[in-house]
C-alpha cells in the first residue's frame, strides 16, 4: 500500500512537471508580483506577456506598476508607463500622486502615461500645469496638457 502511494505521488509530481514545462498553467492564475518581475526579463516575449497580463488586471495592478516608473532600466519604466496608460482613467489618481511626489526619474514617465490616457486624464491637468514649470518636464507636460484638453 505504501509503495502504491509513493508511486502515485511520484506520478503526480511528474505530471505536474510536464504541465509546467508545457506552459499549460493559466497565465491569469499567476500573481501580479510574478508578472511585475517578468517586465524585468530580457526576453521581449516575456515582457509582452507581462504587459498583457498586467493591463488585463486593470486598477488592481496600478499600485505595483507605479514604483516601476522610476526604474533604472528604461525599458521597464517605459513598459510600466505604457501599462498604466493603457489601463486608463483608473490609474490617473496614482499617476497624479507620482507626478507630484514621486522620484524625479519617474515623473516624466507619469506624464507619458497621462498623455496616453488623453481626455480621461482631465483630473491631472492641475498637476501637469505645475509640472510644466519644471524646465526638465516643461515640453512633455505642455504636450500632455494639449493632448488631454484637446487643444
Amino acid at each position: 500500500m505504501k509503495r502504491t502511494r509513493r508511486i502515485a505521488g511520484h506520478f503526480r509530481l511528474a505530471l505536474l512537471g510536464a504541465v509546467l514545462a508545457a506552459g499549460c498553467i493559466d497565465p491569469a492564475s499567476r500573481p501580479t508580483s510574478w508578472w511585475i518581475e517578468q517586465l524585468r526579463e530580457e526576453d521581449p516575449d516575456d515582457r509582452r506577456a507581462a504587459r498583457e497580463q498586467l493591463v488585463s488586471r486593470g486598477a488592481a495592478a496600478v499600485p505595483d506598476l507605479i514604483p516601476l516608473l522610476s526604474a533604472e532600466d528604461l525599458v521597464v519604466a517605459m513598459s510600466a508607463a505604457d501599462c498604466l496608460g493603457t489601463i486608463g482613467p483608473a490609474s490617473v489618481p496614482a499617476l497624479i500622486d507620482a507626478l507630484r511626489t514621486g522620484p524625479a526619474r519617474g515623473r516624466g514617465w507619469a506624464i507619458h502615461a497621462l498623455k496616453q490616457i488623453g481626455a480621461g486624464a482631465r483630473d491631472a491637468l492641475p498637476a501637469l500645469q505645475d509640472a510644466s514649470r519644471d524646465p526638465a518636464l516643461r515640453m512633455s507636460a505642455t504636450l500632455a496638457i494639449r493632448e488631454i484638453s484637446g487643444n
